[in-house]
């Protein structure tokens, strides 16, 4: 079965009804149906949740939704896994991502899963982590 690491952008696109898109669409619907896994960082629900209060504060969903789409978010029951914060370090300083935003590439390199992800600088990113440096990233 595919795994697949599930980042807040991505997330957060299948839960605002203003940001749809179709290879979203298509994934959630995968997982729904058992053709994916779904896995992610404990950080998640942290960002998820403070991309519903800025939804909200920008007027995209009305306060009341906030608890409602929080719920949501946890009824996908996606397992959130711990990662080293030394390994995401690296990660981070070798592709000059957010600590946050390398939580995901750390957990998609570590289980060699697709990193699904509508943040373009992640994505690009993730695509030219040199992984044969990540065992000693500072050496460089």
């Amino acid at each position: 079965m595919n795994t697949a690491v599930i980042d807040a952008s991505f997330c957060l696109t299948f839960l605002l009804t203003d940001e749809q898109h179709e290879a979203v669409t298509q994934a959630f619907h995968a997982y729904a149906s058992g053709k994916i896994v779904f896995i992610a960082p404990t950080i998640l629900p942290y960002e998820i949740a403070n991309g519903l209060l800025l939804a909200a504060r920008r007027k995209r969903i009305p306060p009341e939704e906030l608890f409602v789409k929080l719920e949501e978010f946890t009824q996908l029951q996606i397992p959130l896994l711990e990662i080293s914060a030394q390994e995401t370090l690296a990660v981070a300083h070798a592709a000059q991502l957010s600590f946050y935003d390398a939580a995901y590439a750390t957990l998609a390199w570590k289980k060699q899963a697709t990193l699904l992800t509508l943040d373009s600088k992640l994505a690009r990113a993730f695509g030219k982590i040199d992984l044969a440096s990540l065992d000693n990233p500072l050496s460089a």
